[in-house]
């Protein structure tokens, strides 16, 4: 189970910030997003949104700003682990974004914590060990990675947290009728040619690369338009809005089956833009690869 010190709302353990998640959000979650889709101001741009880290920045920089960022005119934002960004005076990323938002890691590098909030400041529950091992263990795989007590490897919690969190900000700062279009994305992309314009993608499509789906859809780069935004990015909500049991119930009726291999990431999406939310998948010829 979760520390007392955690159930009692005080963060005793190593974030370097010593604030809880929600702390570190001012104090609450953005939760009801329904409310929160608008449609776009005239003239409304493209957000790229760089999650996670700004990993491979001095490699990547010069063609991510040339051929994403100048073709689209697209504004930049980072969602990143205020852990894991390197001294910010060498980032470019980091000197170019016109929106940064951090969280700290959670103790011990344990995604539980940070989904737990989520459950408290979304569901007024707990995630607890005994939900994750659960969820873990009835659909296993990859897809968990990072919430330890689901034993799944690789780190692709991480990957629907940060999308949360990102989410997060652009509800609290009013930002999703700034813009038309949102691209999720990582800064380890090398960019060979400029992206394809997004301005005719209408909502109800996600647009993706060609490649790396393993089975589904690729959880590395997302094109969409900001008003489908508030949906597509809750996906972590889903995994802590009842009880694990309910959870896996809920998330078995559309996958069917576990197969020997387990489940990725790649599958869920796949699942959570079809069959949930019944989206169109669109896909562009790759223009980048990862250094």
């Amino acid at each position: 189970q979760l520390p007392a010190q955690v159930i009692e709302g005080k963060l005793l353990w190593g974030a370097k910030e010593g604030r809880t998640m929600l702390e570190q959000l001012g104090g609450s979650a953005s939760c009801d997003h329904k409310k929160n889709v608008v449609q776009p101001e005239p003239g409304a741009g493209t957000l790229v949104v760089v999650i996670c880290s700004t990993r491979g920045h001095h490699l990547t920089w010069r063609a991510f700003h040339d051929n994403l960022l100048k073709p689209l005119q697209a504004d930049l934002a980072l969602a990143v682990s205020s852990d894991a960004v390197p001294a910010w005076e060498a980032n470019s990323f980091r000197s170019y974004a016109k929106y940064v938002w951090m969280i700290s890691e959670p103790p011990e590098n344990d995604y539980q914590y940070w989904f737990d909030e989520i459950a408290q400041g979304c569901f007024n529950r707990r995630f607890s060990t005994a939900d994750a091992e659960l969820i873990g263990d009835k659909i296993r795989g990859i897809w968990l990675g990072l919430i330890k007590a689901t034993k799944h490897r690789t780190a692709s919690s991480i990957l629907i947290y940060f999308r949360w969190l990102a989410l997060q900000h652009l509800e609290k700062n009013g930002l999703l009728n700034k813009y038309k279009h949102l691209i999720i994305t990582r800064s380890d992309y090398h960019f060979i040619a400029p992206h394809p314009l997004v301005s005719s993608l209408m909502p109800g499509t996600i647009m993706v690369p060609e490649g790396e789906g393993y089975g589904g859809v690729t959880d590395r780069h997302s094109v969409m338009c900001m008003e489908d935004a508030p949906r597509v990015l809750a996906l972590a909500e889903k995994i802590v809005f009842a009880e694990g049991k309910e959870v896996v119930d809920y998330w078995m009726r559309y996958l069917g089956s576990v197969g020997a291999n387990g489940i990725n990431l790649e599958t869920i999406l796949d699942k959570w833009y079809r069959n949930i939310l019944k989206l169109q998948i669109r896909s562009f010829r790759s223009v980048m690869f990862i250094v």
